[in-house]
Formats: structure tokens, sequence, C-alpha cells
């Protein structure tokens, strides 16, 4: 009897090990999808600092114009929420920038925090004293943030490809090149020789496409 009391709790602790580490791990899996377009970010800030500096400084930072487009695009699309409206239809969103402003905030700073409501999900909280204290966070932390944002939505396209890939055209760049880039579907091959390939996407009103070539490496560079 003794044994068998004693393989009982040593089949029941192993047990409770497995479920936990299966909880640790399923975590992600068990949150619900993020809502939202790409290049969206809900700022939840109230109504009179959005509408005051607060609010242009937030703009200047995640509203600016693109880089390097011919024509004139915001960085990211700005969607302002209250924080008394911020209820579970704006947590499952995919990028959240929350302004924590209250006279009682100790620690002021930024933090990031990955997957909170949904996943995969990029959650940055300001924690200021008053709005003038936000904007100096804001401003001393701004590119970090921007960094953070982007970074989060270029993770998503990377698994979306991966998820989703059309596998046919990295195995026509692979026989070229000796390497695999991963292409999502949608996109077709349009032309091969031995030394260049086309790829597009074309839609009613634009054309997306990759074009890999090879080239012969000038003599002088196998030296360096």
């Amino acid at each position: 009897m003794h044994n068998s009391r004693t393989i009982l709790r040593i089949f029941f602790a192993a047990m409770a090990l497995v479920i936990a580490s299966s909880c640790n791990s399923s975590k992600k899996t068990l949150l619900p999808n993020v809502s939202g377009k790409a290049g969206e970010v809900i700022v939840v800030i109230e109504k009179d600092m959005w509408d005051g500096a607060l609010g242009s400084d937030v703009r200047g930072l995640l509203a600016r114009d693109c880089d390097y487009l011919p024509q004139r695009e915001p960085l990211y699309s700005l969607v302002n929420v209250n924080a008394s409206a911020f209820a579970d239809i704006f947590k499952y969103h995919r990028n959240i920038v929350i302004f924590n402003i209250a006279p009682d905030v100790e620690k002021q700073g930024v933090i990031y925090r990955n997957d909170v409501w949904s996943h995969p999900q990029c959650v940055i909280q300001v924690n200021a004293s008053c709005s003038d204290s936000a904007s100096v966070v804001l401003a001393r932390n701004g590119e970090v943030i921007t960094a953070a944002i982007e970074q989060a939505e270029r993770n998503r396209v990377i698994a979306n490809t991966l998820l989703y890939e059309e596998t046919k055209l990295a195995d026509a760049v692979d026989n070229m090149i000796g390497g695999k880039i991963h292409i999502p579907v949608g996109y077709n091959l349009k032309k091969v020789t031995d030394d260049f390939i086309w790829i597009a996407d074309e839609k009613q009103h634009s054309i997306q496409g990759i074009f890999v070539y090879r080239c012969p490496v000038p003599e002088a560079t196998h030296s360096l």
C-alpha cells in the first residue's frame, strides 16, 4: 500500500507539472486573434488631452508622413478612445498606446508589453503625472515607441507569409540562386530565365513586383 501511495503521489505531481507547463506554453494560443487593420493604432487618452498639445505631439510622432513614399501617407492610422470607453472591443486591437496620466504616478516612463488581451498584440503604456510630463516622456522615447509598433507589424507580416506561403515561388528562386525567400499567396511567376526572375502581385489599381537576378562578381571583389 505504501508503494502504491508513493507511485500515485509521483504520478499526480508529474501530471501537475505537465498541466502547469502546458498552461504557460498555450497561453498565447488561448488568446483571441488581434483585431484592426495593419498600420492602425488605438490611442487611449482623454478627449481634452487628445485635442490639446499632447494629442498634437502624439500625432506628430505616430501620424507623421511616412518616409520614401511618392505621395503623402501617415506612418500609422490613429484612433482615439477615452479611457472610460476602452472596453473589450478595443482591447483586442493589434496596437494599443495607453496614456496613464494621474498626479499619483510616481515612476514616469514607458512600459512595453506583448499579448496582453490578444495575440499577436503590441501594448505600450506611457506613465506620467500630467500632460506636460507625458509630452516629455513621449519626446524622449518616441523613436523606441515607433520602432516597437513597426517591429510588431513586421512580425505579423512575416508570420502570415510563412503561414500562407506560395511555396512554388520559393522553389523557383532556390533553383536559380541556391537560397529560398518566403513569398505570400497572391504573387505569381511572370518571367524566368537563367539569371532573372520576375514575381508580381497584380491587382486592379496596383502592381507589387519582386525582381531576383544573378550577376557575376568582378574578379577584384574575390580578393577582399
